[in-house]
């Protein structure tokens, strides 16, 4: 809906969100059609405890983390620790993994990163590329506050290969100039 709403496609917009409104209707009024939903308690119940475990480990290294997959290796040694290997949120991630200081550090990139692509946005006549890559950026971050499926080989090589698509808006955009 963000990249429809980007690319001024209004009455595709107005269409998805009639269209999603009455599928949520129908999945409201009949559960059995969603395979699971009926779990979706349980795994709210599970991340709330994955998330309290991760912040009453981020006292013990704030300033520099616990490197990668720390949750996976520290969950075993806490006593009712939900198994899993990381944190289902990418800032209690960050931080846990990384620190604070080393969460500045990416967070200063990305601030880069994004400016470039809010620039390019704003000087290219076709925002496409531009749009494509603030929605699925957005839609990424959303999604990543209650999991972080970027972070497999598969899922994270993907994103890196789109997200690269910037360099091309670029180069389109020096060639115009």
């Amino acid at each position: 809906s963000l990249m429809l709403m980007l690319f001024g496609e209004h009455q595709f917009l107005s269409i998805f969100m009639i269209i999603a409104s009455v599928l949520m209707l129908i999945i409201s009024a009949a559960p059995d059609l969603i395979p699971r939903i009926d779990e979706t308690v349980f795994t709210t119940e599970n991340r709330i405890n994955i998330w309290k475990t991760a912040i009453d480990a981020l006292g013990d290294y704030p300033v520099f983390g616990r490197g990668f997959f720390a949750y996976y290796f520290i969950q075993p040694g806490i006593p009712g620790a939900y198994p899993t290997t990381h944190c289902h949120n990418i800032i209690l991630d960050c931080l846990l993994n990384f620190g604070v200081v080393n969460s500045i550090i990416l967070l200063v990139y990305l601030f880069r990163y994004y400016s470039l692509i809010i620039k390019c946005h704003d000087i290219s006549k076709s925002k496409r590329i531009s749009s494509f890559l603030i929605a699925l950026s957005i839609a990424v971050i959303v999604h990543s506050m209650v999991d972080l499926t970027f972070i497999w080989i598969q899922t994270g090589t993907l994103i890196i290969l789109i997200m690269s698509g910037i360099t091309a808006e670029r180069k389109h955009l020096q060639y115009l100039q």
